[in-house]
């Protein structure tokens, strides 16, 4: 019977280890993603995507649990981003972003990432997530997010930059659509952000003289 106590308090304290150091929940759920994908995923070899295709609508549903709250017993902030970083990675799976990877090297990172929250969500809510690729440059995918609730409200949408690193996006629109289409256009506030992005990148670069980033900060708060 010790024994027995001695195995369980063991097993209890690996677990609590566990989960105090480890998100436990997101590699369960990343492993599911992975795994689910391999009888979901399209054969894009025997049938190309088509543009339409390639940019559709692909959903996720969620609900608020108690471990998601903060002490306002809201959804808190950074469960956003989890979120929406397993949607990003369900859509990679199932599209076959990974099979490319696969056979060509190289791989991908979350380059940059906007988002705005447009409502808070309660214990027990329900919500969908819709991720979809917007359009593309040579270096990256711009993936937009929108949560969804009740009565078709978008509690939050997100805006994702994934950049390629060893490997170019045409390599994956060839693969995916049998051949390099060009990419759509983007959307006025994708638009708006990679400008953004850009005029941020030269100001870290020191490119961008201090005179000009206090009268563009100006611009963008008139």
């Amino acid at each position: 019977m010790q024994n027995v106590n001695m195995v369980l308090l063991s097993v209890l304290a690996v677990l609590f280890l566990l989960f105090a150091f480890v998100d436990v929940w997101y590699i369960i759920r990343f492993l599911l993603i992975a795994v689910r994908s391999r009888f979901n995923k399209r054969d894009f070899r025997r049938h190309p995507y088509t543009e339409e295709e390639l940019t559709k609508d692909f959903t996720n549903k969620g609900i608020v649990l108690p471990s998601d709250l903060d002490v306002f017993l809201h959804m808190n902030n950074s469960k956003f981003f989890k979120e929406f970083d397993l949607a990003r990675i369900d859509m990679a799976a199932k599209i076959g972003f990974l099979d490319v990877l696969k056979k060509h090297g190289g791989f991908f990172v979350v380059g940059a990432g906007n988002i705005r929250y447009r409502r808070s969500l309660k214990l027990f809510q329900r919500y969908e997530i819709k991720t979809r690729i917007v359009n593309w440059d040579e270096k990256a995918f711009y993936v937009e997010q929108k949560m969804i609730i009740s009565k078709g409200f978008v509690a939050a949408v997100m805006y994702t930059k994934i950049a390629m690193k060893g490997i170019t996006t045409e390599v994956f629109i060839k693969e995916f659509c049998g051949e390099n289409i060009p990419s759509p256009e983007p959307t006025a506030e994708i638009k708006s952000w990679s400008e953004s992005l850009e005029l941020s990148s030269k100001s870290l670069n020191g490119e961008v003289p201090p005179l000009m980033r206090r009268h563009s900060i100006t611009s963008l708060q008139r």
